[in-house]
């Protein structure tokens, strides 16, 4: 029976602010809680899955509590267990030997885009093309590094994939093929893949949205603060400021999936005001 344990957090309430939030050490995320993810938070330490559905029977449906833990584990709150660190990516022999649970999961971020629509102040990418040629992630390559991932997490039975950039965004054409490639090959090798993207928010469209949330995307967008502090650190080429287009796309998204949408600041002097931020 595999037990649940908490990952490293703090958690607090923002005055003047229903719910509660969660600091994960290790990320350095910040997520909103509603009842049912604080009450397993609560309760969690040391049970089963089926032990933490009986203690909330009372109150919540198994089925929906089943799923709060399973989206409580995909962003680190919980596990299964303090995991020690692996180096290189390991084989079968090598999580016997080491005792990774092998409920663990790869993770691997693709840079689908080295380019970007938007300048920020801080770029360390030099506005996404990390100081060489702008490009676009070819599907020949995208496809040997989806068929390395999946093959290699078959120790785990699970992988993340997560699309980065650059904005990833501007090669949304590639990601529409990759997504189904990586379901259906680890669907015949038996490995569960999950897919991220980190975003600057500027470019989504329904189709976009639409995409993002029926494959299940962890979507954390950037947003460093509110109108003043973001239009003046993270700006279009032309000079206008991305605040109110950012705002707008994090409405539509979260108004659908709002526990798989996150905001990720980058902390500066310009605004260090934390109800901004929030």
């Amino acid at each position: 029976m595999m037990c649940i344990h908490k990952c490293e957090m703090h958690l607090f309430q923002i005055e003047e602010q229903k719910q509660p939030v969660v600091y994960q050490v290790e990320t350095g995320l910040f997520y909103e809680l509603d009842t049912l993810y604080k009450a397993i938070l609560e309760c969690c330490e040391g049970m089963s899955a089926s032990q933490v559905v009986q203690v909330l029977a009372d109150q919540y449906e198994a089925e929906e509590v089943v799923e709060a833990i399973e989206e409580l584990a995909q962003v680190e709150l919980i596990s299964d267990g303090v995991l020690p660190v692996v180096p290189n990516v390991p084989t079968a022999e090598g999580v016997a030997a080491c005792g990774v649970s092998q409920t663990d999961r790869l993770q691997v971020s693709l840079h689908v885009s080295h380019t970007c629509n938007i300048q920020c102040a801080y770029c360390f990418a030099h506005g996404g093309d990390y100081g060489g040629k702008a490009m676009l992630m070819q599907p020949d390559v995208a496809e040997q590094a989806i068929r390395w991932t999946v093959t290699e997490a078959q120790v785990f039975g699970r992988c993340q994939i997560d699309f980065f950039g650059g904005e990833p965004l501007l090669n949304f054409p590639l990601m529409q093929e990759l997504v189904p490639f990586a379901k259906s090959l680890g669907a015949r090798l038996g490995v569960q893949v999950g897919f991220g993207i980190v975003t600057n928010g500027t470019l989504l469209t329904d189709e976009m949205k639409q995409f993002l949330v029926d494959e299940k995307f962890q979507i954390k967008v950037s947003l460093d603060g509110g109108r003043k502090t973001q239009d003046r650190i993270r700006k279009f080429h032309n000079g206008s400021g991305t605040y109110d287009v950012v705002v707008k796309n994090v409405k539509k998204l979260a108004a659908e999936v709002p526990e798989r949408v996150y905001l990720q600041a980058v902390m500066t002097a310009y605004d260090m005001d934390e109800d901004q931020i929030a």
